[in-house]
């Protein structure tokens, strides 16, 4: 959502109307995020409070994901997460028992999210830990969001580089977008066609592959960036700015030319 409906604690224009406008139409929208640090209580209470209306919708956020997905695919396991304390007890809330990382305990799986006090110490423990036997697995492979006044926020993705710099890993599970996970938990819980689902994001990475590849139509919202040359990523529909694709919606479903 940041970079997409917002920036920083900033609304951009159209985004809160478009919403309000989906919701009048009864639409179901679903607020789709790599976030691995808020619940999605979080994450709507945010919106509320930027002026979104948020009844009537859901959130979904990998840091409730990632839980679900570790119990469904491999049962409750002993867990050790990079990230943050939110993190912790979303895990612990789904059942896995959560133990220290620079601890004595057996560990199945190490759960990376972002995590602001990353440290040389933890880069350590984690190789060490992946070469004794731990799976890693993370949240989410952005780089970084972006952030206030064009500031880059280091992400998840980042932090794997420098985890798979010193351990060698190439092929780590990361279960948000594009992962198809996500996509597939809202697909469970609305039984919807996925053909008539649309993805709008600002990620062509995250948002646009993941939603392409399940299935949904996408909706890049470039910032006026253009495609790069050598991708293979071709959103369906390509607009500016939320707000350009709010009035694009509105003549559309008025037909207007």
């Amino acid at each position: 959502m940041d970079g997409c409906l917002y920036s920083g604690d900033t609304p951009y224009p159209g985004a809160a109307d478009l919403i309000s406008y989906l919701l009048k139409l009864e639409k179901q929208v679903f607020f789709l995020s790599n976030n691995s640090t808020e619940t999605s209580e979080q994450v709507l209470g945010k919106l509320s409070r930027l002026g979104f209306q948020t009844g009537g919708t859901t959130a979904i956020v990998a840091t409730e994901l990632i839980g679900k997905y570790i119990y469904e695919n491999h049962g409750l396991s002993v867990v050790s997460a990079i990230g943050s304390g939110v993190l912790e007890n979303s895990l612990r809330d789904v059942g896995h028992q959560v133990v220290a990382l620079d601890g004595d305990r057996h560990v199945d799986f190490i759960v990376l999210g972002r995590d602001e006090a990353f440290s040389y110490h933890k880069l350590t423990v984690c190789v060490n830990r992946m070469f004794a036997g731990a799976r890693l697995i993370t949240t989410n492979p952005d780089l970084y969001h972006p952030g206030l006044h064009g500031l880059r926020v280091p992400e998840t993705g980042a932090l794997l580089a420098a985890i798979s710099a010193v351990k060698g890993e190439n092929q780590v599970e990361s279960i948000g977008k594009p992962h198809p996970y996500p996509f597939q938990t809202i697909v469970n819980l609305t039984n919807a066609d996925r053909s008539k689902c649309i993805m709008i994001g600002d990620n062509l990475l995250t948002d646009i592959k993941g939603g392409a590849e399940f299935g949904m139509d996408t909706v890049w919202i470039s910032h006026e960036n253009v495609l790069p040359a050598d991708t293979r990523i071709q959103p369906d529909f390509i607009y500016a700015s939320i707000a350009q694709f709010y009035d694009f919606l509105k003549d559309e479903l008025h037909g207007r030319p």
